[in-house]
């Protein structure tokens, strides 16, 4: 039996409108949205102190091969700066809760959750071009969309985090008690221009996130509109504790939309 995951599109998105930005560096706002709450699940944690490491300053935006956190890790070399600060300085967050400031330009920044049990989480971040948890390499938030996500099993008693530096200076790090391990976020989410008088189903997309350890096979789509129409697709696999962006199909509104 094929498993359903079902969408409800109301009036094709009409409560996903974007807040467009108009100041600041382009990159921030230019056909984006930030993401400034967490509908995925309940703040287990939200991260407030932690240490940063000036690193040198190299050209381009990433650290690319001269990182000497991953060179730690990958040599069992990393030390905790709570254990053996040496060059690491103690941060705090500012009045908003981020993570910021010029020296983050150019660092590393460290944090720690000190769990009671293990469990599957959601790491949420944002600013940081790419975050290790546990020594274990994941995907960061660049230009600070906050459209990052990462499943992962926090460990029982301590679970380290590193961020490497992203393009503004800031960081804002916080630990997802999900509501279900299996979910849409609408982080991201791509929906198609309808325009009434069109006969042809449109291609969509939205992110799945699977907080399992089993792979999501077999998956279906449904999108519904607020006029009736319907349509299904069969869409693609999503591997264990990861977050994808899948494509679906949203059906001809052959009905004239209200408000057109």
């Amino acid at each position: 039996m094929k498993k359903e995951l079902l969408i409800f599109l109301l009036a094709l998105g009409s409560n996903l409108t974007a807040q467009t930005k108009t100041t600041g560096n382009v990159v921030e706002y230019f056909g984006k949205e930030k993401i400034e709450t967490t509908a995925e699940g309940s703040v287990l944690h939200q991260f407030t102190e932690g240490y940063f490491l000036p690193a040198d300053k190299k050209s381009g935006t990433l650290f690319n091969g001269q990182d000497p956190i991953a060179w730690q890790y990958a040599t069992g070399k990393f030390v905790n700066p709570n254990k053996q600060k040496g060059d690491w300085q103690t941060i705090k967050v500012d009045s908003v809760g981020v993570f910021s400031g010029k020296d983050l330009r150019s660092a590393f920044l460290f944090t720690e959750y000190n769990s009671p049990k293990e469990q599957i989480v959601l790491l949420e971040t944002t600013g940081g071009t790419r975050t290790y948890i546990n020594g274990m390499p994941h995907e960061g938030d660049h230009y600070d969309f906050g459209y990052t996500l990462i499943p992962f099993k926090l460990r029982k008693g301590t679970n380290e985090f590193v961020y490497t530096k992203g393009r503004f200076g800031r960081v804002k790090s916080k630990i997802i008690a999900l509501s279900k391990n299996i979910q849409f976020t609408k982080r991201d989410l791509t929906l198609p221009d309808v325009i009434n008088g069109e006969k042809d189903e449109k291609w969509a997309s939205v992110r799945v996130i699977n907080a399992t350890e089993k792979d999501l096979k077999d998956l279906k789509i449904v999108a519904n509109l607020s006029s009736g129409e319907t349509a299904s697709y069969n869409t693609d696999a999503i591997m264990p504790m990861f977050v994808r962006k899948v494509k679906f199909k949203v059906p001809a509104a052959k009905k004239t939309l209200v408000g057109s």
